[in-house]
């Protein structure tokens, strides 16, 4: 009994309309926003279900890893015209474009981490220790005016 994908079909002849450059000006801009705004809506679960069960789950929340995908790729109209010029089905174009952002997201952290990684502020305030700080310095200059 075949397994139903959590992928759904993709109007490819609408997408790629939409991506036509005989469509100029503000028509292709309102458009491609308009195609923006339905693939979110339309592979957001899918693709949330794809992240959680693959590598990726490892990196974050799947719905954070898709948003961040989202904001990266699709941001840029030269995503989806390489789609367009590919030939490839849609869910197969974004399956691939999500692992190589994952790849990404994957390779940043251990670069973050190799130069000592992001410090909590928390432990900032740890690190400052007992010393002098810019807030201090100030109380302490308030305290010694003669306004006081």
């Amino acid at each position: 009994m075949p397994t139903e994908s959590a992928f759904p079909t993709t109007q490819a002849t609408w997408c790629e309309t939409l991506l036509d450059a005989r469509v100029a000006g503000a028509t292709r801009a309102r458009a491609l926003e308009d195609m923006r705004v339905a693939l979110m809506a339309r592979y957001a679960g899918p693709l949330a279900v794809f992240v959680r069960g693959s590598s990726l789950s490892k990196l974050g929340e799947p719905a954070e890893i898709v948003n961040g995908f989202f904001a990266s790729r699709l941001s840029d109209a030269r995503f989806l015209e390489a789609w367009a010029a590919s030939g490839m089905r849609l869910r197969r174009w974004l399956m691939n474009g999500i692992l190589f952002y994952g790849q990404g997201l994957a390779r940043d952290r251990a670069r973050a981490a190799a130069r000592g990684g992001a410090v909590e502020p928390r432990e900032l305030d740890r690190r400052e220790g007992d010393g002098t700080t810019a807030e201090a310095d100030f109380d302490r200059a308030g305290d010694l005016s003669p306004m006081s």
